[in-house]
């Protein structure tokens, strides 16, 4: 049985409603929509990256670009089917990423150059399946849907 059909039936107009709240400028609608969908968007990231604090950033960004173009969700597919995608699309991309930074900090190490340690990220970390309050408390500063 695949994850689609395990949804309730009526888990695509639940979205769909959510979605129109949020449009409607009802931003803890978006935190139902995320709480809804943040374990299998971050099976879907740590599947293609491997590493959890990778698929944890991953699925961070997903929902913030998902927000951002929410008006653009067009429902020919289930939400889940768009959102699922924008969390391919950004574990791919930083999967290919993160293989050009490793090959450039190769390539500075090739030459003799020192680098710098990478910079602890602010927040704290997360169990699995747990809301990121920094997500949600930003996304209303950072962007509007509408």
């Amino acid at each position: 049985m695949t994850e689609a059909s395990q949804e309730k039936p009526d888990a695509a107009e639940e979205d769909l409603r959510l979605i129109e709240r949020v449009l409607g400028g009802d931003r803890q609608a978006f935190e139902a929509l995320v709480r809804s969908h943040e374990r299998r968007v971050f099976r879907v990231t740590l599947a293609v990256l491997g590493q959890v604090e990778d698929a944890e950033d991953a699925m961070q960004e997903t929902f913030i670009k998902a927000y951002r173009h929410l008006k653009q969700f067009r429902r020919e597919s289930r939400f889940t089917t768009w959102l699922t995608r924008i969390a391919v699309n950004e574990a791919l991309q930083r999967r290919i990423l993160s293989g050009t930074a490793s090959r450039f900090s190769a390539a500075i190490r090739a030459v003799g150059c020192r680098s710098r340690k990478p910079v602890h990220k602010a927040g704290t970390p997360r169990t699995r399946g747990e809301s990121d309050p920094f997500l949600i408390r930003n996304l209303s500063r950072d962007s509007d849907p509408l």
